[in-house]
């Protein structure tokens, strides 16, 4: 029998959200098995009830699910409303239940799973792309009962909500950008909350989202810490300047590929910042040695090779063709963190 071939599907721009039950484990652990199969049956029927209530769709479920909405306003409705039912549920048992909440609009891909595969207890719709990570990112940092938005979504979220009554009273708040794991740029994340007293504050850093700020602080006094200057040219040929800026660039680019070492930036040897193997500045401190103004290269498009005398003249010789411009190489030797340098030059 052939193995059915699971249906394409195009990239489609959704909302999806992301939450999960907060200290699951330790209410199963204080209620006992059997209350606690009762009570998180009762928050499930009470989740799909509002599914239907504000178009949601599940895709996935655990301690909590994995929804798609058409709209980011509708998400948080449901992520309000959800909230809520949340703390009912959990006063009938004399339980604290809180559920984390993130949200994103973002490019997905939905694949049908075949008939025969549900049989075996497929989920019907598969949800795959960068946006469900993002996701769940997201909800890493959302912490006990907050709903975190990215950017996009919360723009349209509050302006979903303007002449909404019930959405009147809503605080909103963005608390700047993160660095997610696995994504390269960095994302804003904001919040929505329902009315009450208490200031809505930057959510921590998480173990997978961290908030940019501190993402370029996080070396240790241990770590290993090296910069690569330019190669001084002492030939008597000023074209092989490029050679000398090749064996740097060459070097720099060797010691940042997965050695873990935190290696000065083409571009920043003579500005004092570090830039590791993840890409993210750091300060370098005394480590980082910038040339002299005779010698910097940075400030100016080209270095002036110094006058030289022909054979069989007097004068300097202004013939010569000035070096081509490697600007975007600002090193000369190798120098450890301890400041001892192990600088190499080309041989005349």
């Amino acid at each position: 029998m052939a193995t059915p071939t699971p249906a394409a599907s195009q990239p489609e721009i959704r909302t999806l959200l992301l939450c999960d039950l907060v200290a699951s484990t330790r209410l199963v652990e204080r209620v006992g098995d059997a209350v606690a199969g009762e009570l998180l049956a009762r928050h499930d029927r009470c989740a799909r009830d509002l599914l239907s209530r504000f178009n949601g769709r599940e895709i996935d479920k655990s301690d909590g699910f994995l929804l798609l909405f058409q709209r980011p306003i509708e998400a948080v409705r449901f992520a309000i409303a959800h909230q809520a039912e949340l703390r009912e549920i959990g006063a009938a048992y004399d339980s604290e239940m809180l559920s984390r909440v993130g949200i994103h609009l973002g490019e997905v891909v939905l694949r049908a799973n075949p008939p025969e595969d549900v049989a075996r207890g497929a989920k019907p719709l598969e949800v795959e792309g960068l946006a469900k990570a993002i996701a769940a990112r997201v909800m890493s940092l959302a912490g006990e009962g907050r709903i975190l938005l990215t950017r996009t979504a919360y723009d349209f979220a509050r302006r979903g909500a303007v002449g909404a009554q019930e959405e009147r009273s809503l605080r909103w708040a963005a608390h700047g950008l993160y660095r997610l794991a696995g994504v390269e740029e960095p994302v804003e994340v904001c919040e929505v909350a329902e009315p009450g007293e208490g200031e809505l504050t930057a959510p921590p850093s998480s173990e997978k989202a961290r908030r940019a700020d501190e993402a370029g602080t996080q070396t240790g006094a241990t770590d290993p810490l090296l910069a690569v200057l330019a190669f001084d040219n002492l030939s008597s040929d000023p074209e092989m300047q490029f050679f000398s800026d090749g064996v740097s660039e060459e070097i720099i680019q060797r010691l940042s590929r997965g050695s873990g070492l935190k290696v000065i930036a083409p571009t920043s040897s003579a500005h004092g910042w570090v830039s590791s193997s993840s890409g993210s500045p750091q300060a370098s401190g005394p480590t980082a040695r910038p040339r002299s103004p005779t010698t910097s290269r940075p400030s100016a498009p080209r270095r002036k090779p110094s006058p030289r005398t022909t054979a069989g003249s007097e004068q300097p010789d202004r013939g010569a063709a000035a070096p081509p411009d490697y600007s975007g190489s600002t090193s000369r030797a190798f120098k450890r963190s301890s400041g001892a340098s192990t600088g190499c030059r080309h041989p005349s």
